[in-house]
């Protein structure tokens, strides 16, 4: 298996685990139509990359391979927490770029006389004094 099909593979064992919750190696083998001991040198290069922090695969940290029932098992914070981190950094990235409502200029008051004039004039219309 060459480099570019091993990272191709990474990336469906990564979203078969991640969105289907499946953590049986059969399974993942079944799928992805790998034999099973090349789905178990995939996952534990992941485990081996989770642990040295890469962001890709960050989800395998501390995780580890049950040999007798071929399960993936995953660091329940991590399992718990990313999809809630990225569903967090999505939303803080939409409020960033959500369009701005536009400020309606209010209608202001003359100080002398007390009236109220339109927000684009600036003189008032009951005596002509000028906006402060």
């Amino acid at each position: 298996m060459n480099i570019f099909t091993a990272k191709k593979y990474e990336t469906q064992i990564k979203s078969i685990i991640t969105t289907s919750e499946i953590y049986s190696l059969e399974e993942i083998s079944e799928i992805t139509r790998l034999d099973l001991h090349e789905v178990i040198n995939l996952v534990e290069k992941m485990i081996k990359k989770g642990n040295n922090s890469n962001w890709e695969f960050l989800l395998f940290k501390n995780a580890h391979i049950d040999y007798r029932s071929n399960q993936l098992i995953l660091d329940e914070t991590k399992k718990n927490g990313i999809g809630k981190k990225f569903g967090k950094m999505t939303m803080s990235l939409l409020d960033k770029f959500t369009p701005k409502e536009e400020v309606v200029k209010q209608e202001w008051k003359c100080l002398y006389c007390n009236s109220t004039n339109a927000p684009e004039e600036y003189k008032c219309n009951s005596c002509g004094a000028e906006k402060e």
